[in-house]
């Protein structure tokens, strides 16, 4: 079949130039202005920018006829009715909306301009994004729906029903043997699945090229396209309906490329307004390739007969991505997937009652967890290279077994610092055998291929594979349910893996990553019954699925005020160091957990508490060593004169006793606090508290022995930049000057470092002004160095060293218990004292010896690791990456803080500061994709705040950094 009867135009583009256009504009249509030619593979498009609007004159290629050209006008005004944003024909001056130049024998047409954002100018696109696409896509069907007209039915090269014959008509552009190849035998392949439902396939009038080149977007508050209008109507015919929501898809592929089924938010969208049947969905993906070939081989084609044509030039890099992402997971795989994410999947079933492969299996063997909740994999032993090895080894018997489940998410495959998904799901077990082992065929089979060490059986329902044997058989040979087949490869023990395969025209891979588990799971179903294994016990995957229920179950018990990071949170099972597992063994660099300070399941930390919890946990009125032992430690840690420790269970506590104190020191009321800080939740912790990110009525309710000053916020404060110190204490110095009569100021509390503004440094000698300012009116001077510090900022173990200050309570938590809930207030022993007129201090838990053991484990980790100096360089190096990555990205409107205790502020303009809000949000899903928790904060939540374990290394703010430079460079 040649390139004509395939539908193919052999010609180029019509030749006519910007001149022609204009004079074509003048006497038809009496239109005149700026004109631009727009790219086109196959027609000739000019934008019009004229006095009275924007235009589009379009002159079609000579292959297309009268009625095909006729029909489009059609299909616009069906659009318009049903609400769809798309073009309107305009007649001419002689009152045709189609045109014919008689010396040239074109026809044109002058439409309105659909205003918006090309989708295709977008670099990655978001699962909502990609879902909006799909209901676009369906409206469009719907929309469509009465359209008769003869135009319909045509031959044409993009319609699918013909991909198979366009493929093999102009595979021959395709120049590279081994590209072409590809092309030939992956059509053949979806040709042969699509064959299979065709028949069952229903046909609509469709646009036959609703992709990202075609569709138009606004641009939202979230710095996300957003698909709302359809142009280009040159390729509406009556096809497959299915053939239009596959082309859609398609188009997307080349926007997530390491992602094949990130097209799925799309088709679950198009089904709910346009259901499909099974059949239809089975076709999907095949079509999707098929529609990638045809890409392919037209996109080389148009070049070989039209290569000044720059459009299909520049084109056709992204057709063959289409092409590529496309065929990089079987059809069968992405199929299956699609089908049970609309609820259509058939369930599997289970293998045939058949003789075991191992005998004496049944009971007789212990079981390797490489699970992410195996104690074997405590203390970072899942990064060991040979760890599997020594798991084995450590069960090995001398006549057992010794089993690795199917069904595992084996974190020994995660890898750290990983963008994608580990491929760690086994889609095999996993056997040591004894020397005397024998395998036996489970029924009459016979043998499809084999090696030394491997081979394959075929029965009627699926192939076995297995590897680590040696076969007792030849290829060909037909075996007898119980037949002896195999015997271990050597003497000693070794490793057979068995697995089975339900679909004969595919080699299995033995693990595939969480995306794809459940698909490959209904196409290589647990092998335990072969091997007389009781599989009875659930396997990881399903826990994995369960796990997506939490979410619901955490709603049912937990009100919605307990805040929990992200709309669709991992389900984080374990942590090592500067890093969180989910219960798929996908790793995330933890950027935000100043909680777990010294890092995630910390060694010495975890000794710490079992040790002391098989001895004694009790109540701080009990006379024991660690609360003394510690309470030194801290004291040690503080400046002259503070030298009296109390001990609490957390930072709020301890910012509600600090408060205390200073009411009970003092005899004043009032407390003064800055606008935008976060203290804690309890009534006193929060009374201090006026960040609006944590409470947006935050300034309206606040007690009345709470006062406020301004934040001496360097970038948006009243007086911003570095000396404006002076500035705002005189502001606050006239405020207390008012306040003093109204109750006297018994504290000043603060952040040396705004932590929960995002970082933010104070202008410098701020704190010597204000707590000179306080202590004239007898108050005390409260830091709260709850974030901030412990070392965190790497140059200051205090935060307050930063701003060469000492002040009289210091309030610390969060880092110095590692995650365990503790907190403390260090002060001077008469501050101290004055508690006693309002009675005795007791927290039950406050102090207990657990807790105690665990902070001195904390303390001894940053003094033995050197995790203060890490946090200097470290964060130095963070700080110089994300100075580079401003100068590259102009959302970013400033980097704040120091040492392991940064914000990048995201702006939408660096000259008015408007806050990026909605894009922050995304950009943190975005990087959690990537593998990578950040979270928003600040009033206005545009910071993306980082204060994440101080374990952090080079590698860990390389990833971060090169990560960030993605999205922000390619859309989030």
């Amino acid at each position: 079949m040649n390139a004509e009867t395939a539908g193919t135009p052999t010609t180029p583009r019509p030749n006519v130039s910007v001149q022609d256009a204009v004079a074509v504009a003048a006497a038809l249509f009496n239109l005149g202005g700026a004109f631009k030619e727009l790219g086109s593979q196959q027609d000739r498009n000019f934008r019009i920018d004229a006095p009275t609007g924007r235009y589009l004159l379009k002159f079609a290629n000579p292959m297309f006829s009268y009625d095909e050209l006729e029909v489009q006008n059609y299909a616009m005004a069906a659009l318009a009715a049903h609400g769809v944003a798309a073009p309107v024909a305009i007649g001419s001056v002689n009152g045709f909306v189609l045109e014919q130049l008689s010396e040239a024998g074109l026809y044109l047409r002058l439409t309105s301009f659909v205003e918006g954002e090309p989708l295709t100018d977008a670099g990655y696109l978001a699962p909502e994004v990609i879902g909006e696409l799909g209901s676009l896509c369906a409206r469009t069907v719907l929309a469509f729906a009465a359209l008769d007209h003869p135009g319909l039915d045509r031959t044409l090269q993009w319609d699918l029903k013909r991909a198979d014959a366009v493929v093999d008509s102009l595979a021959s552009y395709v120049s590279d043997e081994g590209r072409r190849r590809r092309v030939t035998d992956a059509t053949a392949g979806a040709w042969a699945r699509i064959t299979e439902v065709r028949d069952q396939l229903r046909e609509r009038p469709i646009h036959g090229d609703l992709t990202d080149d075609n569709v138009v977007c606004t641009v939202r508050l979230d710095g996300r396209l957003h698909p709302f209008g359809v142009i280009d109507l040159g390729d509406v015919l009556r096809s497959w309906l299915v053939a239009e929501i596959a082309i859609t898809c398609s188009s997307v592929l080349h926007h997530n490329p390491t992602d094949p089924l990130s097209i799925i938010p799309a088709i679950r969208e198009f089904h709910c307004r346009v259901p499909l049947t099974r059949p239809e969905v089975q076709a999907i993906w095949p079509l999707i390739v098929a529609r990638g070939a045809v890409l392919a081989v037209s996109g080389e084609h148009q070049v070989a007969v039209d290569p000044t044509n720059e459009y299909a030039v520049n084109n056709l890099p992204h057709e063959w991505t289409v092409f590529d992402v496309a065929t990089s997971v079987p059809s069968r795989v992405a199929t299956e997937a699609i089908l049970q994410s609309l609820g259509l999947s058939e369930p599997v079933l289970p293998p045939k009652e058949t003789k075991p492969l191992l005998a004496d299996l049944s009971g007789n063997y212990a079981t390797a967890d490489f699970s992410t909740a195996s104690e074997a994999l405590n203390d970072g032993a899942w990064i060991r290279p040979n760890i599997e090895d020594e798991v084995f080894a450590s069960l090995a018997s001398r006549d057992g077994y010794v089993v690795a489940q199917y069904g595992e998410f084996r974190l020994t495959r995660t890898t750290e610092n990983s963008t994608q998904e580990p491929e760690n799901f086994a889609l095999h077990l996993e056997i040591a055998l004894p020397r005397s082992a024998q395998l036996r065929a489970p029924l009459a089979c016979r043998v499809l291929a084999s090696t030394k060490s491997s081979i394959v059986l075929r029965a009627r329902d699926y192939d076995l594979y297995l590897n680590g044997i040696k076969p007792t058989v030849g290829v060909g040979d037909k075996l007898k349910a119980g037949g002896v087949f195999a015997v271990p490869v050597r003497s000693r023990r070794v490793r057979v893996t068995a697995q089975i395969c339900t679909d004969h025209a595919l080699t299995p891979p033995a693990f595939t990553n969480a995306s794809l588990a459940n698909a490959w799971r209904s196409i290589c179903p647990d092998p335990s019954l072969l091997l007389g294994i009781d599989s009875s016990q659930q396997d990881s995957s399903q826990e994995h699925s369960a796990s997506k229920d939490m979410l619901a179950r955490r709603g049912r018990v937990l009100p919605s005020v307990s805040h929990h990071y992200y709309k669709q949170p991992p389900h984080i099972t374990r942590g090592w160091q500067s890093h969180l597992v989910d219960n798929t063994g996908r790793s995330y660099l933890d950027m935000v957990n100043n909680v777990s300070a010294v890092g995630h399941a910390h060694p010495g930390v975890a000794d710490a508490a079992s040790k002391q919890l098989r001895l004694l946990n009790t109540n701080s009125r009990f006379h024991y060593d660690a609360i003394v032992e510690y309470a030194e430690r801290l004291a040690e840690l503080a400046p002259d004169p503070l030298d009296t420790v109390l001990l609490v269970n957390s930072g709020t506590e301890a910012v509600d006793l600090a408060l205390q104190i200073a009411n009970a020191y003092t005899g004043h009321r009032l407390a003064v606090a800055h606008a935008e800080a976060y203290h804690g939740w309890s009534l006193g912790a929060d009374g201090v508290s006026a960040s609006l990110a944590d409470n947006p009525n935050a300034l309206a309710t606040r007690p009345a022995w709470a006062r406020f000053v301004s934040a001496p916020n360097s970038l948006r404060g009243i007086y911003p930049g570095m000396a404006s110190a002076r500035s705002y204490v005189a502001d606050a110095a006239a405020l207390m000057a008012g306040w003093s009569a109204d109750g006297g100021i018994a504290a000043y509390i603060s952040e040396p470092i705004f932590g929960n503004g995002g970082g933010i440094v104070m202008p410098d000698g701020y704190l010597a002004g204000m707590y000179e300012l306080t202590r004239s009116y007898g108050g005390l001077c409260i830091a709260d160095e709850i974030q901030v510090g412990m070392g965190r900022l790497g140059h200051y173990f205090w935060g307050f060293e930063q701003q060469g200050v000492v002040p009289d309570v210091v309030t610390v938590a969060k880092s110095i218990g590692n995650g365990q809930p503790l907190g403390a207030v260090i002060t001077r022993r008469d501050i101290a004292d004055a508690l006693a007129r309002q009675g005795n201090l007791f927290s039950s838990a406050g102090g207990n010896p657990v807790s105690c053991r665990i902070g001195l484990a904390v303390l001894d980790a940053l003094n033995h690791e050197g995790l203060v100096g890490n946090a200097a360089e470290i964060g130095d190096y963070l700080h110089q990456r994300l100075i580079e990555l401003a100068g590259r990205h102009e959302i970013i409107g400033a980097v704040h803080g120091m040492g392991l205790y940064q914000g990048v502020e995201l702006v939408r303009s660096r000259e008015t500061l408007e806050p990026a809000t909605e894009e922050a949000a995304q950009v943190c899903n975005r990087l959690l994709e990537l593998g990578i928790i950040d979270q928003p904060t600040g009033d206005r939540f545009n910071i993306l705040k980082l204060k994440p374990p101080m374990c952090l290394t080079t590698a860990d703010v390389d990833f971060y950094i090169d990560s960030l430079d993605h999205v922000l460079t390619y859309g989030w």
